[in-house]
């Protein structure tokens, strides 16, 4: 700004000073003011009267006039021996347009980087992007296998019910056949199965009835089959 002011101030100053010679070389030949070239027509002509001073004689053929561009183009070839100094010098400029193309250079390099950190964060955006896409995907192939496991359970779990069900009616079946036989005689058929067998049909009868059938035992059959029978008895009893 302040380069700027005083190259208008140094412009300024040479238009006034080439006016000023201007009208200072046209009174130093003697025309009028009104007369002068150019400018001529900003001063008022001379009035004329009884008391004017006569004109000089004329010792020759006038001068013809020059057109006022001829005129300016011979005052301005008087001027020209007024220089004004040059705002900037060579070396000046030259140094102001290689910081200028280093400023450009370094703001391109600039807007590259920053150019690139966007594409390299866009990417990093896409990538957690389908990442988290791929990890909604597993969670919900996660959740159907887990809810089909959990099915599945269920279904064990009624399986092994029905299945318990069917073998305690099965028990029940076997204890009904028992329970209407005397109880010699369904000892001795009783040891036709296992001592764990034998403890599952008798825990289906009377508790009476079972101990009945179980003393009907003797030796080592009475040892085993009371082993069994106490191995299964309910917890408290």
């Amino acid at each position: 700004m302040n380069r700027a002011i005083e190259i208008a101030a140094m412009i300024v100053g040479g238009v006034s000073l080439f006016l000023v010679c201007f009208l200072g070389f046209a009174a130093l030949a003697g025309v009028p003011l009104n007369e002068v070239a150019v400018i001529g027509k900003m001063f008022p002509e001379p009035t004329g009267g009884e008391g004017d001073i006569e004109s000089a004689p004329d010792h020759g053929t006038p001068a013809p006039e020059l057109p006022d561009r001829e005129v300016v183009a011979a005052s301005l070839g008087v001027l020209s021996a007024w220089t004004l100094e040059p705002p900037f010098s060579h070396a000046e400029l030259k140094s102001l347009a290689d910081e200028l193309k280093l400023k450009t250079l370094q703001l391109d390099q600039r807007l590259k980087r920053v150019t690139e950190r966007e594409e390299l964060a866009d990417q990093r955006a896409q990538d957690l992007a389908d990442q988290f896409e791929t990890l909604d995907e597993l969670r919900a192939e996660l959740e159907a296998y887990e809810a089909d496991l959990l099915l599945r359970a269920q279904e064990v779990e009624r399986d092994e019910e029905a299945a318990a069900e069917l073998r305690a009616r099965r028990w029940d079946s076997l204890a009904r056949l028992f329970s209407e036989q005397d109880a010699a005689e369904a000892g001795r058929r009783l040891q036709a199965y296992t001592p764990e067998e034998a403890t599952k049909i008798l825990r289906a009868l009377d508790e009476d009835l079972a101990v009945e059938i179980l003393n009907t035992f003797s030796g080592d059959k009475y040892i085993e089959y009371a082993e069994a029978w106490a191995a299964g008895a309910p917890s408290g009893e």
